[in-house]
């Protein structure tokens, strides 16, 4: 059952893998990353007015989840829209465009911290340029890691997000190499 933006404490999702059949409740309203992009679509209303920011609790995607082998948990993820309409250049040509910007990843502790943002910047009327960056701690050590697609070379959803949690599962390895 999906979690949308208006849901009520206490509602419970099932998610089933070859692992296990897990279900959490669900504390304060949040959205599923599948939910995120009808939402931004602002199909029912509008979501996040222009130039503001809205935090949210956030469960992601199956495939993300899969991926990295986590567990169904909630996380936090923040979500920007731009200003107003600009243009937007792709493959199949210049098209106006709300932006978002969304910081899909937080993870906080006394031990570790891991932040994924994806920023995308106009470098001329003619070229825009997407980064994909991830910043993780683990006590004392840290990583920075980033990647910017281009026409040629992408990643699958959740696969960047997926890379940071690698990282920073890799991080404690290489402290004990000093």
């Amino acid at each position: 059952m999906p979690v949308s933006h208006g849901s009520e404490a206490g509602q419970e999702l099932v998610a089933a893998s070859y692992e296990a059949v897990r279900r959490l409740t669900l504390a304060k309203p949040g959205i599923t990353e599948e939910e995120l992009f009808i939402l931004l679509r602002d199909l029912r209303s509008e979501w996040i007015p222009a130039g503001q920011k809205r935090k949210v609790a956030f469960l992601p995607a199956a495939f993300y989840r899969r991926l990295t082998h986590r567990p169904l948990i909630w996380t936090q993820a923040v979500i920007e829209r731009g200003k107003g309409v600009e243009a937007v250049n792709v493959p199949a040509g210049r098209f106006d465009a709300v932006r978002y910007v969304v910081k899909v990843a937080d993870v906080s502790t006394k031990k570790q911290d891991l932040t994924v943002w994806h920023v995308t910047t106009e470098i001329s009327d003619d070229e825009t340029v997407t980064y994909l960056m991830g910043i993780v701690r683990d006590g004392g050590s840290v990583a920075q890691v980033g990647f910017v697609p281009d026409g040629k070379v992408q990643m699958a959803p959740g696969a960047f997000v997926a890379l940071v949690h690698r990282a920073l599962d890799r991080l404690p390895a290489l402290a004990a190499t000093r």
